[in-house]
């Protein structure tokens, strides 16, 4: 299976790829006066007689609220971070105002913090809090930030992003992101609306498309729809070390997520909405119909159309390389019961097309212990059509997270507002949420919310190192090494599998030195062809894809010794390994 590894190299690698114009570290710090709109009109007004950015570095003051009263358009590469802050302090903080009109000034569609127009440009966020809620309880901004040119590289470092619907997107060609130690929350979902809102949503579709993606040591809560929307394919995708809690949607879309790889990751309450009843099998097609979803929900993808590959979108729905691994997951009795809860059936007064008044109706498909499932039916049958797709060492995992049961009630409670007649009777405007200080445009710090969990929970010990899973800041634990502290290859690399010998799947890793053309295939001992794992240009870097014992057309091959060989244009290398029965 692909994955993108994050080496400690990760970080100078893109240092390496960036013009060297953009790997400038000068710093200008923008000192707080309490005037709204300092923050993001300083920024513009500092500018070289060309028009580029005079820094390349902000700097925030810990403690302060920066209010922006506009969108802030980035065409540079460009670093924004608070400073540092220690336990008792608050981290530098933005939060929209609306200007003296009364309305939050957005330069376009969804209406964004950033809009980052610059093709090939960074845009880091370090260290920060991003508000949404309007300080006068006017209203809330769309999103924290919109990729909109092409190649772009976004990166998060120790970020909160609250009371946003979205977070990121990207509408622009090839975007990558870059997200480590951050937290989405508060999503508020717009009014007498449902499923439209997350964490970061791209990967073509309707929206652009991404390059590589990278999520890890984060948390996603109390989202209202997928948390992460690769709409058909990234190039390369991790999601490592995550918690996934109060998901409406599901973590993931289901059709799409080609080439990811999810580990090391939780996943509580991760489907709210149940997608279980009639009303959602004639919304979502068949998928819903051959049964529920499971957290790790899958869907068939349609192949891509002839414009899809035209524009450098294109994706192999055949192939989709997925590997979901060392994951824990669980429904807590508060969603069961609430699932339990549901009527059989249900009715509403509805209208036609035609404007005339009906009786429109619900009825309920599966029950809260068939809805509870790591993989669901229509995801079995996709693995046994595509052996791409894999799954191992995933566990069900014990009912203690540590957050309070009320975050949980309500997103229930609103489904049910919105699900009983496909309207909001009760949740009527966006500051539904529940705040523990019962502040609605401020951000509780420290954080409220407690997504740490038993350490003698299966959790606890089902990561790949043997330890805990989701985002370490809840568990104490380290997570996926970021550091820059390690230089790239120097030279293409094959390692020796492990483990070896093998039963059922083994690891493959190699290095790169150069951005190569690379195809990894396994041959039985006469040189035949039993499965070619990838066939793709890489970056440098380190790389690993799962063999799970299967041939092209999906089928167990039988114990015996096996080559793998490894093809990059200008060298080939090739090891054994034993598979074992």
């Amino acid at each position: 299976m692909k994955t993108l590894l994050r080496t400690a190299g990760s970080a100078l690698l893109m240092a390496l790829l960036l013009p060297l114009g953009a790997q400038a570290q000068s710093e200008m710090m923008i000192t707080w006066t309490g005037v709204p709109g300092e923050f993001e009109s300083t920024i513009r007004a500092d500018t070289l007689a060309d028009g580029s950015q005079a820094h390349d570095v902000y700097i925030l003051e810990k403690g302060r609220v920066y209010f922006m009263l506009e969108s802030l358009d980035i065409n540079d590469s460009v670093v924004i971070k608070g400073q540092a802050y220690g336990d008792g302090e608050t981290p530098a903080t933005v939060q929209a105002l609306p200007k003296p009109d009364g309305a939050y000034g957005t330069t376009q569609w969804p209406g964004s913090f950033f809009e980052v127009y610059g093709d090939a440009a960074t845009f880091r966020l370090e260290d920060v809090l991003l508000n949404g809620a309007l300080a006068d309880e006017s209203n809330l901004v769309f999103s924290t930030l919109t990729a909109r040119g092409d190649n772009q590289m976004i990166e998060m470092e120790n970020v909160v992003m609250a009371n946003f619907n979205w977070n990121m997107q990207s509408f622009g060609n090839d975007t990558s992101f870059d997200i480590n130690n951050t937290v989405g929350k508060d999503y508020p979902s717009y009014v007498n609306g449902i499923f439209f809102g997350g964490f970061v949503w791209g990967g073509g579709g309707w929206m652009g498309s991404f390059k590589d993606l990278s999520v890890t040591n984060s948390s996603v809560m109390n989202c209202w729809c997928n948390a992460i929307v690769i709409s058909t394919h990234a190039e390369q995708a991790l999601v490592d070390h995550v918690s996934f809690v109060n998901i409406a949607a599901g973590a993931f879309f289901h059709r799409g997520t080609n080439n990811l790889t999810v580990r090391n990751s939780l996943f509580y309450n991760s489907m709210l909405w149940r997608h279980s009843t009639r009303w959602d099998a004639i919304l979502w097609g068949d998928d819903i119909a051959q049964g529920p979803l499971g957290v790790m929900n899958l869907a068939s993808q349609v192949a891509a159309d002839s414009a899809t590959i035209a524009n450098g979108r294109e994706y192999d729905h055949l192939n989709r390389n997925i590997t979901w691994h060392n994951n824990a997951w669980a429904n807590d009795s508060v969603v069961r019961d609430n699932w339990d809860s549901y009527p059989a059936t249900w009715s509403w007064d509805g209208t036609d097309a035609d404007g005339n008044a009906i009786t429109l109706s619900d009825t309920t498909m599966y029950t809260a212990d068939e809805i509870s499932v790591w993989v669901g039916q229509l995801g079995q049958d996709l693995m046994a059509a595509d052996p791409s797709i894999t799954e191992y060492n995933n566990v069900e995992t014990t009912d203690d997270l540590a957050l309070d049961d009320i975050y949980t009630s309500m997103m229930l409670d609103r489904i049910w507002d919105f699900r009983d007649n496909e309207n909001h009777d009760r949740y009527t405007d966006v500051w539904w949420k529940f705040q523990a200080d019962g502040e609605k445009v401020t951000v509780q710090w420290p954080m409220h919310e407690d997504l740490s969990y038993s350490m003698s929970s299966p959790a606890a010990t089902a990561s790949t190192t043997g330890g805990p899973v989701g985002d370490p800041r809840w568990s104490g634990a380290s997570g996926v090494d970021t550091e820059e502290e390690s230089v790239l290859p120097e030279a293409v690399t094959l390692h020796q599998n492990y483990p070896n010998p093998f039963n059922p799947t083994t690891e493959i890793t190699f290095s790169l030195a150069d951005r190569s053309a690379v195809r990894l295939t396994v041959y039985n001992v006469l040189g035949q062809v039993v499965r070619t794992l990838t066939n793709d240009v890489m970056l440098p870097g380190t790389h690993s894809f799962t063999w799970d014992g299967k041939n092209a057309m999906g089928n167990a091959v039988p114990s015996g010794v096996y080559m793998y060989s490894l093809n990059t244009g200008n060298q080939v290398l090739t090891k054994k390994m034993t598979l074992i029965k």
